[in-house]
């Protein structure tokens, strides 16, 4: 099976559709309450995929693995002062969408539109495509690591 077509079979297993638009309003006012400023590319993007929980088989570990697109839950397992050392240690804002369970990786969109996701002093630069995002996690990859100093 060609990568894409994977990677677009799992995206509508989780309840993907092309014109998908979902009401994000909860998400926008957590956003104001931590104090998460976004642009229109992000706030489109939660619109697309807000509340997906896409799952995979993970091929290396042969786990399955959830890549979950709710910031609302996410922000439950992340200190805003270690949001705040990824912002400054990468020099761009940073928007909570998710998560990567059993990763135990929080996902953000940069306000220059790149996916990284962080644990602790570890970032990883997944780079500007979300497809190639859910692609690389689907075939066991990972984008560049970055190690806080």
């Amino acid at each position: 099976m060609r990568i894409e077509k994977k990677v677009e079979r799992i995206s509508e297993q989780s309840g993907y559709e092309e014109n998908r638009s979902t009401d994000i309003s909860e998400i926008l006012k957590l956003y104001d309450e931590y104090g998460y400023i976004y642009n229109e590319k992000q706030k489109h993007f939660m619109e697309r995929y807000a509340y997906l929980e896409i799952r995979y088989n993970h091929p290396i570990w042969n786990q399955e693995i959830s890549l979950r697109l709710n910031p609302i839950e996410a922000q439950k397992t992340i200190e805003m002062n270690m949001v705040c050392e990824y912002e400054e240690f990468l020099d761009d804002k940073l928007l909570i969408i998710g998560d990567i369970e059993r990763d135990n990786m929080t996902l953000f969109l940069s306000k220059k539109g790149i996916f990284y996701s962080c644990f602790d002093d570890c970032i990883i630069k997944w780079g500007e495509c979300f497809e190639k995002v859910v692609s690389m996690l689907v075939n066991g990859r990972k984008g560049k690591l970055i190690i806080m100093d």
